[in-house]
């Protein structure tokens, strides 16, 4: 059984197959026979050579032979026998016609709606390229309008297989455009020369400062180890006997911040600036004979460091 709809071949061909698969023997009674001769048939009907599966095609004659039919009654049975099958394949040709009908509606119908798709795709395609076209001819305009700012028409020319005014306008514009780039590159040469002038005004600038701070520092240092000195200082607790001295004091101050530095140049001097818990005041207080290190009653929170019997000895002439 099929899902498709139970057409006439399908009636017929379920009539044969009970006929065949019942169990009764169709050749005994006369009605019997002549039903079975119509609906399956008598006669081998496959297209082979008859053998006695098919008992040699002579099932008919056998049967005619029991029930007495004479050849007008046997070629009867056979018309109709005929008629039958023709009707089983006419019915069977409709049913498969109706089927591929079938087909090719739903075909048809798929095609409509394809059909209905594209249309629409078509006519959008058709708007865009409408829409496309009026942006052409907007341009288009808009460059006539933009050449024809640049150079009469009589400069420039029309439209034509051998000219175009907007090549035209452009090859007009083009060496005034080089004009501006060249402008604008010596502004930006201008602009550099002028912060590179200003850079070597700073730099000068910082190199005097410098020179005037060394000169500042060698002075300073010269007048302290003038002011060190036992034989021609100033100061009245001169500790300097030798350039080691000076070299070892100048190395002191020089490992200093720069605040304790002013300071310590400064120390035992008139200069306001000096502040009496200077902590580069360390210097022995002029004694030479050995003693602790002790502060000075004139400067208090300024300690003397001492001196060793060592130093003593080095002292003595």
């Amino acid at each position: 059984m099929t899902d498709q709809p139970f057409g006439l071949d399908g009636v017929l061909n379920d009539l044969a197959q009970k006929l065949v698969h019942d169990s009764r023997d169709w050749a005994v009674y006369r009605f019997d026979a002549w039903l079975y001769g119509i609906f399956v048939g008598w006669d081998c009907e496959k297209a082979h050579e008859h053998d006695e599966t098919c008992d040699n095609g002579d099932a008919m004659q056998d049967v005619a032979g029991r029930h007495n039919w004479g050849p007008d009654t046997v070629a009867r049975l056979r018309r109709a026998r005929s008629s039958v099958r023709n009707a089983s394949a006419m019915a069977a040709e409709i049913h498969r016609l109706r089927a591929q009908a079938r087909e090719y509606g739903e075909l048809a119908a798929r095609r409509e709606s394809e059909l209905i798709a594209l249309r629409a795709k078509l006519a959008r395609e058709e708007r865009a390229h409408g829409e496309t076209i009026d942006d052409r001819d907007h341009f288009h305009d808009m460059a006539d309008k933009l050449a024809y700012a640049v150079a009469p028409e009589e400069v420039i020319g029309e439209h034509s297989s051998m000219n175009c005014p907007w090549e035209n306008a452009l090859d007009l514009i083009t060496p005034m455009a080089e004009v501006e780039k060249l402008r604008e590159e010596l502004e930006r040469q201008t602009a550099l020369a002028e912060q590179g002038a200003r850079a070597n005004r700073e730099l000068s600038r910082l190199r005097a400062e410098l020179a005037a701070v060394r000169t500042k520092v060698v002075v300073t240092e010269a007048d302290e180890i003038v002011a060190c000195c036992p034989d021609h200082g100033s100061r009245n607790t001169a500790w300097m006997h030798c350039h080691c001295d000076v070299a070892d004091d100048m190395r002191r101050r020089a490992a200093l911040p720069a605040a304790v530095e002013a300071h310590v140049v400064a120390h035992d001097s008139d200069d306001p600036e000096h502040v009496d818990d200077c902590p580069g005041g360390t210097r022995p207080c002029g004694h030479d004979d050995y003693h602790d290190p002790h502060e000075w009653a004139d400067r208090p929170g300024t300690w003397c460091p001492g001196i060793s019997y060592a130093d003593d000895e080095a002292s003595q002439p």
